[in-house]
């Protein structure tokens, strides 16, 4: 037992006075208070002699109401051990969206929570861990089971891909020790060896499923009227399966405006073509997919940006009059483009096009250097085609082009097209991804060059490449808007719900992206719609779900150097106090009941 406030046990001082005062007041004067009677006489009539100490009930009361309110005033704890502490890991992926018999794997994890929480001890304490995102439902365990089912009850899937052993971790670090047992209600298969803490409850069974799992717009970049969609379907199950794709435009998507069908052998992945008519709007096109043997909603559907969106600009930044007067000449030919030449205090451009080889800015880049010798070299070119930079490029060719052969400046990255003379392999254009951060690199110059049709298309793919790293956006990312003013901007969100964000210097960040569909960013009369995808083979494929489980670490039994807990003892030590005082009223009144003039 610990004493947190010891100087309170001076109130133990007020012992003798009470056996003083019952000293002195033991007279054969009558009283009616009961706790004021022994000293009603004191004052007006102090007795004249001192006489033996008479007790009864109601001083033993008294005495026990000073010494239990001394021991409450020094604040007593009582050390023990924590109650057993069960963590539960519910699994709140994409995956358990998934319907068998009209039911979602996610409600049924719920049933069965529900079923096992009205048979768990009363003093077991509860930890319930989310595994997408990875998050407490609550801030602390809790024993009480009306707070967890209430708490449960809220818990919703999510679009994003789960991590059990993420969650199992993140929950012991909450609870600064190792749980008694791990509860694990997940659509995952059980591993073939578990540890004895864990307990494992399967939901729901292999199920066939057939889904998009890419998608991108290929095309003229500078005609965003037209484009081409590519769109890579791919059958999770062991049978065949018929699957047609629509395309419709804008927000709406209430026509069709393409569509394409086929069948996909078990297990097959195709990529669909489809090229979408001219249109006059700025939008976006909304894929859907329509398959037998689906069971599975979301992967059904993908929004993607049109290429010359309103929402992508471009800064050209180049000290070389000769670059940058024909790379003013192909962005100006190029009307799905807003670009300029000096950067906006109140705006960020979505690609940076430089010939600056230091201070990188921290956003897309295409980083022109520029050859030391200016004279074209004719070379034969090497494209790469597993790229998107090489679409509509030829696989080998001959150019006429100023090259850089400092081979020693080239990033790690791929190689889209390298150049071969004097028995040396250089690379043109590299292209790489670091960070989240697309960057692709020029190593020739494309304004001093004889065949310029070539290298306005490469210019331009890479553009286009580097533009849909910014545009196209996957469930967890953050979603930033400009062009807004100071303020609230509200967001409503694929379920209808609504946030309210602020905008800060013209720019509204929004990170609960947990639901794929499109996002609506609303501020007085400006509404901007923001598709989010999802594109997740492993959430899609429910037969071979890849397991995000890891067994738990081999440690010693850590309960003798667990943290003990503190039980305050103040606040029963005062309910006594007050249960005592009421004892004594309720005395005294019996007793005037009962005999009017008697004495105590």
């Amino acid at each position: 037992m610990q004493l947190h406030n010891p100087l309170g046990l001076l109130g133990l001082l007020s012992i003798p006075v009470l056996l003083w005062l019952w000293r002195l007041s033991a007279t054969r004067k009558e009283f009616l208070i009961a706790s004021l009677v022994p000293f009603e006489h004191l004052l007006p009539r102090p007795p004249q002699r001192r006489s033996r100490l008479l007790v009864n009930l109601l001083f033993w009361i008294q005495l026990a109401a000073c010494i239990l309110s001394a021991c409450a005033l020094a604040q007593p704890a009582m050390q023990r051990h924590q109650a057993k502490t069960t963590l539960v890991v519910l699994d709140t992926s994409a995956s358990m969206y998934a319907k068998n018999s009209g039911i979602s794997a996610l409600s049924l994890a719920k049933r069965r929570l529900n079923q096992w929480l009205a048979t768990k001890p009363e003093t077991e304490q509860i930890l319930l861990m989310t595994s997408a995102p990875v998050a407490p439902v609550l801030p602390r365990p809790q024993s009480d089971k009306t707070t967890l089912v209430q708490a449960l009850k809220r818990v919703e899937g999510s679009h994003l891909s789960g991590n059990l052993a993420s969650a199992v971790r993140a929950g012991s670090a909450l609870l600064r020790r190792r749980p008694d047992k791990v509860l694990v209600v997940t659509d995952e298969l059980q591993p073939a060896q578990l540890d004895e803490r864990v307990q494992w409850i399967g939901m729901g069974r292999p199920l066939s499923n057939v889904g998009i799992v890419a998608a991108s717009i290929e095309g003229t970049f500078c005609s965003p009227a037209q484009a081409t969609v590519l769109v890579t379907l791919q059958n999770f199950s062991e049978s065949n399966s018929s699957a047609r794709l629509t395309a419709a435009y804008g927000a709406k998507a209430d026509t069709v405006v393409a569509e394409e069908s086929t069948t996909l052998s078990p297990w097959a992945r195709q990529t669909l073509s489809l090229t979408l008519p001219a249109q006059n709007t700025r939008d976006f096109v909304e894929l859907t997919l329509h398959a037998e043997r689906d069971n599975f909603d979301w992967d059904n559907k993908a929004w993607l940006p049109l290429s010359g969106s309103s929402s992508s600009s471009m800064l050209l930044q180049v000290d070389s009059p000769s670059l940058k007067e024909t790379l003013s000449e192909w962005l100006n030919a190029c009307p799905a483009i807003s670009w300029y030449s000096q950067p906006k205090p109140d705006a960020a451009a979505n690609v940076v096009i430089s010939d600056h080889t230091n201070g990188l800015p921290d956003s897309a880049t295409l980083l022109i250097r520029l050859p030391v010798v200016p004279k074209p070299t004719l070379s034969y070119w090497v494209t790469s085609l597993a790229h998107p930079i090489s679409a509509y490029l030829p696989p080998i060719g001959f150019l006429a082009a100023p090259i850089s052969t400092v081979t020693a400046e080239a990033p790690a990255g791929t190689e889209v097209v390298s150049a071969l003379f004097d028995g040396m392999r250089v690379p043109v254009v590299v292209a790489d991804e670091h960070a989240g951060i697309r960057r692709v690199h020029f190593f020739f110059d494309p304004s001093r060059n004889i065949d310029s049709t070539l290298s306005a298309l490469i210019f331009f793919n890479s553009l286009r490449w580097l533009a849909n790293e910014t545009q196209i956006k996957t469930a967890g990312e953050s979603l930033v808007q400009s062009d807004f003013h100071s303020g609230s901007v509200q967001v409503r969100r694929p379920d209808n719900r609504y946030d309210s964000i602020e905008s800060i210097e013209g720019k509204a960040r929004y990170d609960k992206t947990t639901l794929a569909g499109l996002y609506l960013f609303t501020q007085g009369k400006q509404n901007t719609y923001v598709p989010v995808n999802f594109l997740n083979p492993a959430e899609s494929n429910l037969i071979r779900h890849a397991s995000t489980w890891q067994p738990l670490p081999s440690e010693k039994d850590d309960s003798a150097s667990a943290p003990l807990v503190l039980y305050p003892l103040a606040p029963l030590l005062t309910g006594l106090v007050l249960i005592l005082l009421l004892l004594e009223w309720g005395l005294h009144a019996w007793r005037n009941q009962k005999h009017p003039k008697s004495k105590i």
